[in-house]
């Protein structure tokens, strides 16, 4: 028997636990800053395909016109395709480009390419 009156004492580190529990944190973290990156890309593409499509109907021009315009608006690898409706008055918009994510880690290593489509509508 150790101790006093017969208990036995459970003395350890609490150092692996809080490591433990630490690197569990830091990779969630991690992982819900590359979501919220990859969200925010898409949405910030989404307004891009959505103002090029809205350029394409007012001014009868074509996407990529816009994009020659406005340039890359910050995105890798822009690519723009657009084409009109057979009615002439709806203008379909496709913009893809590639998102890389903020944090290096083992799920998400490379660019991952996303896509956004918009359409609008003249008169």
């Amino acid at each position: 028997m150790s101790g006093k009156l017969g208990i036995s004492e459970d003395r350890g580190s609490l150092a692996p636990l809080g490591v433990g529990l630490f690197a569990i944190s830091l990779s969630f973290v991690l992982s819900l800053s590359a979501a919220q990156s990859m969200f925010i890309f898409q949405k910030r593409l989404t307004n891009f395909s959505e103002m090029a499509a809205i350029f394409a109907v007012t001014h009868n021009r074509s996407a990529s016109e816009f994009q020659s315009r406005v340039g890359s608006a910050g995105f890798i690898e822009l690519e723009v395709k657009d084409r009109r409706l057979e009615d002439g008055k709806t203008q379909l918009v496709e913009a893809c480009a590639l998102w890389v994510s903020p944090v290096m880690s083992s799920v998400v290593s490379a660019p991952i390419q996303i896509c956004s489509r918009a359409s609008s509508r003249a008169g």
